[in-house]
């Protein structure tokens, strides 16, 4: 930490348990270059979430209310993984995932990037390597699921549907058939490390959303990145835009609903080595590097923005 460097007093509402100041900062370290953030109940700066809300939209509308009501000159950022609508109402500034609110007031950010910087993985380690492409069409085991919520019907359903053609190892909570210490620390924002090497013995990993986003929403998690850095050739339901983020070569995206259709699409590829090359080959991002829409200034711009108008609060 830089003493010289301005301190802001700051308070968090609506994260999971073992969230706090140094997750916040490594997540978004932009802070860290330009001021002291210190925890405080008298905040300037007030940052809340929806995580683990069922009513993701109505508490976060509450929560930025209520922050009104008692720190009135407080700033007030909204940062969030859930599939939620930036409530610019009632916040100064919004971090999610929408691609169609175009205000300097909000930062599309997907929670992948935050996931793979709480593991310290870079953007770039999606560049594909050539001489590794094509390691998954060589995989003995043949797919992977790994999921704690079993709210999410269409992929409880999917993966029910696949193990009538061949096993999926199903080390989650959902659908479990073996013991969860094969991810190793796998659980949490920062075990990330463990799902992927666990991942890096299949050829297909289940990558689906717990929601399917049909317009803007831009609702892309860690579910695909995980797979893409295994190795694996993920297999995605949610996003119906996601090509705006990655490759759509370098995956298999099914974009109805029809759970029979997306197994014997799978069958099929399971069956064509050619078609498995050519999937291993493609690079995960277009062009094979990392768009500029998810540059570190794009960022940067941003959460000076933020840090500008709390220190002035």
């Amino acid at each position: 930490m830089n003493d010289n460097l301005p301190r802001v007093s700051v308070k968090f509402e609506g994260f999971w348990n073992r969230f706090d100041l140094a997750l916040f900062q490594k997540l978004y370290p932009f802070f860290a270059q330009r001021c002291q953030l210190v925890e405080s109940n008298e905040p300037r700066l007030y940052v809340a979430s929806v995580f683990g809300d069922s009513c993701y939209r109505e508490n976060a509308v509450e929560y930025g209310r209520n922050a009104k009501r008692r720190w009135p000159r407080a700033v007030r950022l909204f940062v969030t993984g859930e599939n939620v609508a930036p409530p610019l109402d009632d916040f100064e500034f919004a971090v999610t995932f929408h691609r169609d609110v175009f205000s300097d007031r909000h930062l599309r950010w997907p929670w992948f990037i935050a996931h793979m910087r709480a593991n310290d993985i870079g953007l770039d380690s999606l560049i594909k390597r050539r001489q590794a492409d094509d390691e998954s069409c060589r995989r003995d085991k043949f797919c992977a699921f790994i999921a704690s919520n079993g709210c999410a019907r269409k992929r409880v359903e999917f993966v029910r549907r696949l193990m009538g053609y061949k096993h999926v190892d199903c080390p989650g909570a959902v659908l479990n058939n073996m013991t969860s210490e094969t991810l190793g620390q796998a659980g949490g924002l920062r075990g990330a490390h463990g799902k992927i090497a666990f991942l890096k013995d299949y050829k297909f990993a289940v990558c689906f959303e717990n929601d399917s986003t049909q317009q803007a929403e831009g609702y892309v998690t860690e579910k695909l990145v995980d797979a893409m850095l295994a190795g694996c050739i993920p297999l995605y339901w949610g996003d119906l835009q996601v090509g705006k983020d990655f490759n759509m070569e370098s995956f298999v995206h099914f974009p109805g609903n029809d759970v029979d259709e997306m197994v014997e699409q799978v069958k099929d590829l399971d069956r064509n080595e050619e078609k498995c090359k050519h999937i291993s080959f493609a690079p995960w991002f277009v062009s094979n590097t990392v768009p500029a829409q998810f540059d570190d200034e794009v960022a940067s711009r941003f959460f000076n923005r933020v840090i500008a108008a709390a220190r002035t609060a």
